[in-house]
């Protein structure tokens, strides 16, 4: 640190820059931080920078600190008030380093120790950025909480000089980070001591590391890009110094569209590496760690009876954290075959597991001892009804939790409007708190939450289920408009609607009328479509539906089997294709079709649709001229119905392109320069074809360009020299032939 940088940081934790005044003759200076008066000299030791305050002198980033960050009082805040969760189980994961490193997944046996290496370790001139991925349950928030009070804790004992902060997102899309790290810091840490820019100077300094927690499915595919925006703007504050984590069930550089990837690449101006944390599921070593220290002894035996049941290894119940402690919660009280007796399948499972713990909650809980026999206070479906209405505020409002007044008012109101006794409503709102699958998060805050957000998604989607079969027109349109719909979400109301036993079409029609007038751009339309979409999955009838101008989110038709509808006029945004039977697709607009060698298309016609790429993953190639396309797709079985214009012909396979698209993608994990070895390493026997003629014309084309190499030996560097959004344009004009490539960039 040189005496600018201390003055550019040491300004940031003023409330005025009047606060702070120098004297570059003598060096000293006198500054007002939070109205306390501090004074010191600065002076200069070999490249390192000292403050010298009553006679005690002491490095300036340490001085910084202890003395003006106080992150000591922070460390203690972490402490006290992030949970320790005592049966914390240190899972395995996959790790994918740095693309200078590997570019292959190794396996490690402690996510806990790789994250703290990883983290620890400042790569020069470069933002370090680690993505922390998994799905929904499997341990992403625990993980970072309990690594974040050791690190709390090592930093107390002077074992480490640097914080890892948790900030959650909650899932949801956002426009400034600022807000939301200066609330996660006040209100979650009670720690008022700096601004968002005094955060920014710390984490640029090694001191702070910040790990947004909530990087859910739409942060990467929200069509407005504002979290890619933010996380952007973030990095290019950062000015290529300090490391952040990202919590995530998806890193960016996964997505195989130069499109999605460009928003994120495209608005970083400074250096930065990507690398890669892949939580595991659970297996029987993991259970078994996590059931010894709950108490349980005979664990080996518990989790051999439930396999035996389950049948499959990898079950959920078996696999997922959040599952496995609501498990354990009930065979407290209960046998293993009360649990998994109707879980004989990773199908539906999760509603018929929620509704064991509901079925437990009601018969052994939530019991009326006034009278004999004794009885129950609701029945189940009162559970169900009371839990999606705590769920729909949550939603309506933006938030993971509640407070306890608004829960109350809440409970009040479902009592009242079921006529219940003042006696029965004083029980249900004192038991509500008290509930299995209800958190208190802060012993101290009147404030509760679901136990998972899992849970919270589940039952709000039984509260659209009661819309739909209520026809609620105005109630449903309020909660769809609020955002995209969490897949649980549509599961648990795909779910809901078949048992109920609603007849398809009219729920279809239904839809529909909600979703009239709306906009191509309205979440109402494009969370009717991933209904809508998800409600014909397996389940078909003979009639053929008719889906005219709907709106499909990303990836709508993955995994999903799909027969007997007719799409007219529909916007269909990236996504992969599974199975397709007895389908009509005529005058629709693809964004992109994914395909692997296991599609096959029985009695699909196209007429007339617009498709801007085709991506064959298992080849992996992009197609981008309509008659290529079109020849893929009868390739796997598909009927086009579209008159070929001026001798359209398929374009022929153009090695060069492909070439050039596959190395281009090296840059997609970094935006640093790139050595000639690694793009040898990484395409392989293809690598010296690259440098020795297609990376000329790149150069030409001023796409790549070359750096004075200042290392040892003769090898070549090199730098992206145009956006990610040119590099699709192009891409997608080219119409697969790499000279109509070039050409984009000539003109």
């Amino acid at each position: 640190m040189n005496i600018k940088d201390f003055k550019r940081v040491l300004s940031t934790f003023a409330d005025r820059p009047a606060d702070i005044i120098y004297d570059d003759r003598t060096g000293t200076f006198c500054a007002e931080i939070r109205n306390v008066p501090i004074s010191g000299k600065l002076i200069t030791k070999g490249d390192s920078l000292f403050v010298i305050e009553d006679d005690i002198e002491e490095n300036a980033r340490d001085w910084i600190k202890n003395r003006v960050a106080d992150l000591p009082t922070l460390a203690n805040r972490i402490l006290t008030y992030i949970h320790e969760d005592k049966y914390f189980v240190d899972p395995c994961g996959l790790f994918l380093d740095t693309p200078d490193t590997s570019d292959e997944e190794i396996s490690i046996n402690s996510c806990m120790e790789q994250l703290e290496e990883s983290l620890a370790t400042n790569i020069p001139g470069a933002t370090n950025v680690l993505y922390l991925i998994s799905n929904a349950g499997e341990g992403k928030s625990t993980l970072i909480e309990q690594f974040a009070r050791i690190q709390a804790n090592k930093f107390k004992n002077r074992e480490a000089d640097w914080l890892l902060v948790p900030i959650p997102l909650g899932g949801r899309p956002f426009l400034r980070f600022d807000d939301i790290v200066v609330a996660s810091l006040t209100n979650k840490l009670r720690f008022r001591n700096f601004y968002y820019e005094s955060f920014i100077e710390l984490v640029k300094l090694g001191l702070i590391v910040p790990a947004f927690d909530g990087f859910e499915e739409m942060y990467m595919q929200n069509s407005a890009g504002e979290a890619l925006t933010a996380t952007g703007e973030l990095i290019n504050l950062l000015d290529s110094n300090g490391s952040i984590l990202i919590a995530a069930r998806k890193a960016y550089f996964d997505y195989k569209s130069f499109k999605t990837q460009a928003k994120l690449y495209d608005s970083i101006h400074g250096l930065v590496v990507f690398s890669k944390l892949t939580i595991k599921r659970w297996g029987e070593d993991q259970f078994c760690q996590y059931a010894i220290k709950r108490g349980f002894i005979h664990v080996q035996d518990i989790y051999k009876n439930i396999l035996r049941k389950l049948k499959d290894p990898g079950h959920p119940i078996l696999t997922r954290p959040v599952l496995v402690k609501q498990l354990l919660n009930v065979l407290t009280d209960r046998d293993e075959d009360f649990v998994t007796s109707n879980l004989n399948s990773a199908v539906d499972y999760f509603p018929t597991f929620v509704n064991s713990i509901i079925e437990r909650e009601a018969t052994e809980k939530w019991i009326d001892t006034s009278g004999k026999p004794v009885k129950p206070i609701i029945p189940i479906e009162a559970h169900n009804e009371i839990l999606a209405i705590l769920a729909e505020e949550m939603w309506l409002n933006n938030t993971t939790s509640i407070r306890e007044s608004v829960m109350d008012l809440l409970a009040d109101v479902y009592c009242e409007q079921n006529k219940f006794t003042p006696t029965i409503t004083r029980q249900i709102k004192e038991r509500l708190k008290q509930h299995a699958l209800i958190v208190r998060p802060n012993s101290d805050m009147p404030i509760y939450k679901f136990d998972h957000d899992e849970f919270s998604n589940y039952f709000l989607g039984i509260q659209i289920s009661y819309y739909i079969k209520n026809k609620e027109r105005a109630e449903i349109k309020n909660v769809l408009r609020k955002g995209g719909l969490s897949n649980v979400t549509v599961e648990s109301l795909i779910f809901q609607i078949k048992q109920l036993r609603i007849n398809l079409a009219e729920v279809v029609s239904f839809l529909e009328e909600c979703m009239a007038g709306e906009t191509n751009f309205s979440y109402i339309k494009e969370n009717i479509g991933n209904i809508t979409i998800n409600l014909i999955n397996h389940d078909s009838p003979e009639l053929t539906i008719s889906l005219e101008n709907y709106v499909f989110p990303t990836d709508a038709f993955a995994n999903i089997d799909i027969s007997n509808v007719k799409f007219i006029g529909c916007y269909i945004q990236n996504t992969a294709i599974s199975k397709v039977e007895n389908c009509i697709f005529k005058d629709c607009q693809f964004d992109r079709i994914e395909i692997d060698s296991s599609l096959h298309f029985s009695n699909v016609e196209f007429y007339d649709n617009t498709i801007t790429i085709l991506y064959d993953a298992t080849n992996e190639r992009g197609y981008y001229d309509n008659a290529s396309i079109e020849k893929q797709l009868e390739r796997h079985g598909a009927t086009i119905n579209r008159p070929l214009q001026n001798n359209e012909e398929p374009i022929e396979y153009d090695k060069q392109l492909d070439i050039t698209e596959r190395a281009l993608r090296r840059f997609i994990r970094s935006n640093t320069p790139i050595n000639d070895t690694i793009f040898r390493m990484r395409l392989g026997s293809d690598g010296e074809l690259f440098l020795r003629t297609i990376m000329k014309d790149l150069i030409k084309y001023q796409i790549i360009q070359e750096l004075p190499y200042a290392g040892q030996g003769q090898k070549k560097r090199f730098k992206l020299n145009v956006p990610f959004r040119k590099i699709e344009e192009a891409l997608t004009s080219s119409k697969g032939q790499y000279q109509l490539f070039l050409d984009y960039f000539r003109n």
